[in-house]
């Protein structure tokens, strides 16, 4: 977990990526070091919930798509349990690269989620 502006975080999803960008600045990042799951995550959360200050967490990775639809559905629903979170960003190459990822099932988890949720595409 990241927090290096005031009023949001970045949190590392998944350490897996779809593809090898050549320009990617976390080639090298030791995503075997960083541990994804329920453990890890419920501690980025509860660091989340002493901060009144934040109000949009960022997904990044590797590519946080790469999460299973339950994992992501268990992400949303202990994010949005912390009141002073109103918005997340998912930033993410797979609907480009495999866009079969964006099913129905995935948009609906996302719209039932009470936060403002931006899906940023990289295109390049």
């Amino acid at each position: 977990l990241l927090h290096k502006y005031k009023n949001r975080v970045l949190m590392i999803v998944k350490g897996g990526c779809a593809v090898n960008c050549r320009y990617c600045f976390r080639r090298h990042f030791p995503y075997q070091e960083n541990k994804s799951g329920k453990q890890a995550w419920s501690q980025c959360i509860e660091y989340m919930a002493e901060k009144p200050e934040l109000n949009e967490v960022i997904f990044s990775g590797g590519d946080p798509l790469m999460a299973k639809d339950d994992e992501i559905h268990w992400l949303l629903e202990h994010i949005a349990k912390i009141p002073h979170i109103k918005r997340l960003r998912i930033h993410s190459r797979l609907p480009v690269v495999i866009p079969a990822r964006i099913t129905d099932e995935l948009c609906q988890l996302l719209k039932a989620s009470r936060l403002q949720i931006i899906l940023v595409t990289h295109i390049n």
